[in-house]
């Protein structure tokens, strides 16, 4: 996300975690990063914020996670697209600039989709 954007998405976080009965088992992992030029980066062309969230194997993670993609996303996050998300390449697209550029170049690469699997066909479409 925008470094800017950080710290109002994690309070408004935290004031979810002290609204709901949910338990959240791991820290955010936060680091910053330099804007780079890497087409499917989430700091392609911006200097970002990086949240990682968890949760303990054993415990319910999908209220958890949906609730931080919201909130990371509507700050302006972009999901890594190799990372657990519920985003599709229809939903990737438009916040990745370069997205059908790296889809051209995958292409060319591998046409026959040798290293396609189902996430991959999700994320980054057929």
């Amino acid at each position: 996300m925008p470094r800017d954007a950080l710290v109002p998405a994690l309070r408004e976080l935290w004031r979810w975690v002290e609204e709901h009965d949910e338990p959240v088992s791991f820290p955010f992992e936060i680091r910053f990063v330099r804007s780079d030029d890497i087409w499917l980066s989430p700091a392609y062309e911006r200097e970002s914020a990086v949240v990682a969230f968890h949760q303990y194997h054993r415990m319910p993670h999908e209220r958890w996670f949906s609730v931080c993609e919201d909130v990371l996303g509507a700050a302006g996050g972009r999901p890594h697209w190799g990372k657990m998300h519920r985003l599709d390449a229809s939903a990737l697209r438009p916040l990745y600039p370069r997205f059908d550029d790296a889809l051209a170049v995958r292409d060319e690469v591998d046409p026959g989709r040798v290293f396609a699997n189902p996430y991959l066909e999700r994320v980054l479409g057929p």
